[in-house]
């Protein structure tokens, strides 16, 4: 899943992806190349560093860091709102949508049935190595993820607006921005991209749930030797300095 937007005059591309590793880039290693900044929504509540294959695959990984790409965590959410980031509002009325986690919760269990059993019976459970060898697995479980989302449209979470507001901020400062994110993120993040007004109103009515600023960082390697007896090798390992701040709340 895949939108090219203009934002500020800027080129966005949003990738619309399913949270699991790939050993390829997911069709995004042109999009990786291209862009100038590659904001990744993060997992599980966690920095993204070190977890780009969920996003973007090993391939793209590589060249996030052959090409020290600049990256940008686009969960922006504070963990004092860690309640409010489970909860979903209408895009039509604002308000807090109750009718909705009931439905998703209905239909999730019918819709990753199928998968649930073919990862059970044929890799014991183990959905991640499944999906990362058996295409036919993978096409299922991204099918599926294209369902919830499109049921997901009417409504949009907090976190959404944090990342659509974190995508329009970097677009001060680059010219080509590719967010990668979840599929059932991927309908909220352009509706909110292509109504600024409604995304600066809401992004201000809970401003005390997002941070200050968003934090560009770069991968850099590092080698160190290591001893193994009389052995010497040499460990590659990265880290990620950060390279350049973008104030999210003006003055």
């Amino acid at each position: 899943m895949i939108k090219t937007k203009r934002v500020n005059g800027k080129e966005v591309v949003i990738a619309g992806v399913t949270h699991l590793p790939t050993d390829d880039d997911k069709n995004l290693g042109r999009l990786i190349q291209e862009s100038d900044v590659i904001g990744i929504e993060g997992r599980c509540g966690y920095w993204p560093w070190g977890f780009e294959e969920y996003f973007v695959g090993e391939k793209g990984k590589k060249i996030i860091l052959e090409k020290s790409k600049h990256v940008a965590e686009l969960d922006v959410m504070k963990l004092c709102c860690e309640e409010k980031r489970k909860k979903y509002f209408s895009f039509d009325k604002e308000k807090e949508n109750r009718i909705f986690p009931l439905l998703d919760e209905i239909f999730t269990t019918i819709v990753i049935f199928p998968s649930f059993l073919y990862d059970e019976i044929f890799y014991g459970g183990d959905y991640e190595k499944a999906y990362r060898r058996e295409r036919v697995y993978r096409k299922l479980v991204d099918l599926e993820g294209n369902v919830l989302s499109i049921l997901a449209y009417p409504v949009y979470t907090l976190k959404d607006v944090g990342m659509s507001y974190a995508i329009k901020s970097l677009t001060e400062e680059y010219d080509r921005i590719l967010a990668v994110v979840g599929r059932n993120h991927f309908y909220p993040l352009s509706r909110f991209l292509s109504n600024p007004k409604k995304l600066e109103r809401q992004f201000k009515k809970f401003s005390r749930c997002f941070r200050d600023e968003i934090k560009i960082r770069v991968p850099v390697k590092k080698t160190r030797p290591v001893r193994r007896g009389r052995e010497v090798t040499h460990e590659t390992s990265y880290h990620y300095p950060v390279v350049r701040r973008i104030a999210l709340k003006k003055g």
